[in-house]
């Protein structure tokens, strides 16, 4: 049986069928919620809430540097630096790809409270 766990409003926001706000829960065995907080995160910039403004990426500021092991080094790094504010998970492993012209991340994290290890996907940077 599946172990529940968090449950917030969806990322992006949209209206459930009944038009209500939607939500989106975790399991043991899909951690829905989680990832869009994650999405969330990595997507905001700096200063941008006012009342959690210590909420932030700088993954922005990437966007349209070179395409090389620097710029890649700074992406893990921001990624690393800014999900250390998502108290429910430990990041393990942050992938940087490169391809076609793109670069993704793509994340591999704990779940403190089911104790597994969970895969965002890749994540394309800019369009996160």
């Amino acid at each position: 049986m599946a172990v529940t766990g968090f449950t917030g409003i969806s990322h992006p926001f949209r209206l459930n069928a009944r038009g209500g706000i939607a939500t989106s829960t975790t399991t043991s065995e899909d951690v829905a919620h989680i990832n869009e907080s994650i999405v969330q995160i990595l997507n905001t910039k700096k200063l941008e809430r006012s009342m959690e403004y210590h909420i932030y990426s700088e993954l922005d500021e990437q966007v349209f540097e070179p395409n090389d092991m620097t710029t890649h080094s700074l992406i893990k790094y921001n990624v690393e630096n800014a999900l250390k504010l998502e108290p429910r998970i430990e990041v393990r492993d942050v992938q940087v790809i490169a391809e076609d012209n793109f670069i993704y991340v793509d994340i591999t994290y704990l779940v403190l409270l089911y104790q597994q290890y969970y895969n965002t996907g890749r994540i394309k940077v800019g369009e996160i």
